[in-house]
Protein backbone atom coordinates (compact mmCIF):
# COMPACT_ATOMS: atom_id res chain seq x y z
CA UNK A 1 0.00 0.00 0.00
CA UNK A 2 1.28 3.29 -0.85
CA UNK A 3 -0.35 6.31 -0.08
CA UNK A 4 0.02 10.53 -0.68
CA UNK A 5 -1.71 13.08 1.39
CA UNK A 6 -3.54 16.15 -0.56
CA UNK A 7 -5.07 19.07 1.83
CA UNK A 8 -7.44 16.59 4.13
CA UNK A 9 -7.66 13.50 2.13
CA UNK A 10 -5.25 10.28 2.00
CA UNK A 11 -5.10 8.51 -1.25
CA UNK A 12 -4.75 4.60 -0.58
CA UNK A 13 -3.27 2.92 -3.51
CA UNK A 14 -3.59 -0.66 -2.90
CA UNK A 15 -0.61 -2.72 -4.14
CA UNK A 16 -1.12 -6.30 -3.11
CA UNK A 17 -4.18 -8.48 -3.74
CA UNK A 18 -3.71 -9.86 0.10
CA UNK A 19 -6.29 -8.43 2.09
CA UNK A 20 -4.55 -9.60 4.74
CA UNK A 21 -1.51 -7.23 3.48
CA UNK A 22 -3.56 -4.48 3.30
CA UNK A 23 -5.09 -4.67 6.82
CA UNK A 24 -1.61 -4.65 8.00
CA UNK A 25 -0.67 -1.14 6.20
CA UNK A 26 -3.93 0.65 7.64
CA UNK A 27 -2.86 -0.52 11.02
CA UNK A 28 0.44 0.31 10.32
CA UNK A 29 -0.44 4.06 9.27
CA UNK A 30 -3.69 4.33 11.12
CA UNK A 31 -2.81 7.54 13.26
CA UNK A 32 -1.76 9.48 9.23
CA UNK A 33 -4.66 8.37 7.59
CA UNK A 34 -7.48 8.31 10.20
CA UNK A 35 -6.83 12.17 10.17
CA UNK A 36 -8.09 12.46 6.84
CA UNK A 37 -11.03 11.42 4.68
CA UNK A 38 -9.75 8.35 2.94
CA UNK A 39 -10.10 7.75 -0.81
CA UNK A 40 -8.95 3.47 -1.08
CA UNK A 41 -7.86 2.72 -4.94
CA UNK A 42 -7.98 -0.53 -5.58
CA UNK A 43 -6.08 -1.15 -8.93
CA UNK A 44 -5.88 -5.24 -8.25
CA UNK A 45 -8.40 -8.45 -7.68
CA UNK A 46 -8.87 -9.36 -4.61
CA UNK A 47 -7.73 -12.47 -3.49
CA UNK A 48 -11.12 -12.93 -1.02
CA UNK A 49 -13.73 -10.16 -1.72
CA UNK A 50 -15.93 -11.29 1.31
CA UNK A 51 -12.48 -10.68 3.36
CA UNK A 52 -11.98 -7.18 1.65
CA UNK A 53 -15.43 -6.25 2.08
CA UNK A 54 -15.67 -6.50 5.98
CA UNK A 55 -12.13 -4.43 5.91
CA UNK A 56 -14.04 -1.50 4.04
CA UNK A 57 -16.89 -1.91 5.71
CA UNK A 58 -15.23 -1.13 9.01
CA UNK A 59 -13.16 1.30 7.99
CA UNK A 60 -15.95 3.19 6.54
CA UNK A 61 -18.31 3.33 9.91
CA UNK A 62 -14.48 4.18 11.57
CA UNK A 63 -13.97 7.11 9.39
CA UNK A 64 -17.62 7.92 9.64
CA UNK A 65 -17.58 7.95 13.74
CA UNK A 66 -15.09 10.41 13.67
CA UNK A 67 -16.52 12.65 10.74
CA UNK A 68 -14.25 11.79 8.32
CA UNK A 69 -15.26 10.35 4.70
CA UNK A 70 -14.28 6.81 3.01
CA UNK A 71 -14.55 6.22 -0.11
CA UNK A 72 -13.60 3.42 -2.68
CA UNK A 73 -12.50 3.85 -6.17
CA UNK A 74 -13.05 0.88 -8.19
CA UNK A 75 -14.49 0.13 -11.79
CA UNK A 76 -14.29 -3.71 -11.08
CA UNK A 77 -17.22 -3.31 -8.23
CA UNK A 78 -20.61 -2.66 -9.64
CA UNK A 79 -22.92 -0.53 -7.02
CA UNK A 80 -25.63 -3.41 -7.31
CA UNK A 81 -22.61 -5.80 -6.26
CA UNK A 82 -21.76 -3.26 -3.35
CA UNK A 83 -22.80 -2.54 0.10
CA UNK A 84 -25.44 0.61 -0.21
CA UNK A 85 -23.44 2.20 3.07
CA UNK A 86 -19.83 2.56 1.35
CA UNK A 87 -19.69 4.93 -0.90
CA UNK A 88 -18.30 3.66 -4.13
CA UNK A 89 -16.79 5.63 -7.35
CA UNK A 90 -15.50 4.85 -10.72
CA UNK A 91 -12.83 7.82 -10.41
CA UNK A 92 -10.81 9.20 -8.24
CA UNK A 93 -12.14 12.85 -9.26
CA UNK A 94 -15.95 11.14 -8.24
CA UNK A 95 -14.53 10.00 -5.03
CA UNK A 96 -13.62 13.60 -4.03
CA UNK A 97 -17.03 14.86 -5.41
CA UNK A 98 -18.60 12.56 -2.81
CA UNK A 99 -15.88 13.50 -0.04
CA UNK A 100 -16.97 17.43 -1.25
CA UNK A 101 -20.86 16.12 -0.84
CA UNK A 102 -20.29 14.39 2.63
CA UNK A 103 -18.53 17.89 3.98
CA UNK A 104 -21.58 20.37 2.90
CA UNK A 105 -24.02 17.98 4.60
CA UNK A 106 -21.69 17.75 7.81
CA UNK A 107 -22.18 21.57 7.43
CA UNK A 108 -25.45 21.48 7.57
CA UNK A 109 -26.02 19.09 9.94
CA UNK A 110 -27.29 16.24 8.14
Amino acid sequence: MTFTIEHNTAFVYQNTSSVSNLIQEFELNAVILQSNHIILCLEKEQDNTDELLGLVSELSKNQKNINRSFVVVSSKFTAEAWPEDIALAPTQQEAMDIIDMDDMQRDLGF
